[in-house]
């Protein structure tokens, strides 16, 4: 399957999406588990075993991939459990190292993964927890967090920032360029021109993405239709 999908677009970078041995957990409990704060209050040292555990299968899958298909890379996604409760000492003490034993596997094969570090739901995140993940890029929830990229930059050490648009139920991301994606987009484009990026806006009819875009139309037709985007001006 996932060289069927990189077949379909051979010239743009594929990163395969893999959730961090704490959050693979979360995603298991959720919604009739108990939330995994609980058991990393209980017993941090049996929970970090648990995570280490968790990340020798992940590790495996993420070599299998790299070596076996035409992905550049993976995007791991991480995030703290509840920030209310777990401390950034109890994070980098217990999470942080299954989080790198599964970003050094992709290590072996690619140096082009990205950290995506989650704010779903409005789960806030310390970004200082993960300056020291050996990644190419950073991506966070920038109005979750309230740090936008230029500030994001400084922190990661100059590191490549990735941005991004709200992803909940009811962003306009659901809804389509109403007037709050009009807005948001406009947001964005302000906070990318500071840290010296061109940006350009383009308008995808008939698919929910690119990716679906590609999909029905191939490579080509988004090509053409990137041809077609706007800058800050035209927009």
């Amino acid at each position: 399957l996932v060289n069927t999908i990189v077949s379909y677009s051979p010239d743009i970078v594929h990163l395969y999406n893999v959730f961090s041995p704490a959050q693979a957990l979360k995603m298991k409990t959720i919604p009739k588990g108990p939330e995994i704060i609980e058991f990393l209050e209980q017993d941090p040292e049996a929970f970090a075993a648990a995570l280490d555990r968790l990340a020798d299968g992940l590790s495996t899958l993420v070599r299998e991939l790299l070596k076996a298909t035409g992905i550049e890379g993976i995007y791991m996604s991480v995030g703290t459990p509840d920030e209310s409760r777990c401390s950034d000492e109890m994070y980098r003490k217990y999470i942080t190292p299954s989080d790198k034993k599964v970003l050094a596997a992709a290590k072996e094969y690619s140096d082009n993964s990205m950290l995506h570090i989650c704010g779903w739901g409005g789960n806030r995140n310390n970004l200082r927890n993960f300056t020291d993940y050996d990644v190419k890029v950073f991506n966070w929830a920038t109005h979750v967090e309230n740090i936008g990229l230029a500030e994001g930059k400084e922190i990661f050490g100059g590191h490549a920032v990735l941005g991004g648009f709200p992803s909940e139920t009811g962003s306009f991301l659901y809804k389509g360029m109403d007037e709050a994606g009009i807005k948001a987009t406009n947001r964005a484009m302000s906070v990318l021109k500071p840290v010296g990026l061109e940006v350009r806006v383009l308008s995808i009819k008939g698919a929910k993405d690119p990716d679906e875009y590609i999909k029905a139309r191939g490579a080509e037709a988004f090509g053409l239709l990137l041809q077609g985007s706007k800058n800050r001006l035209e927009y």
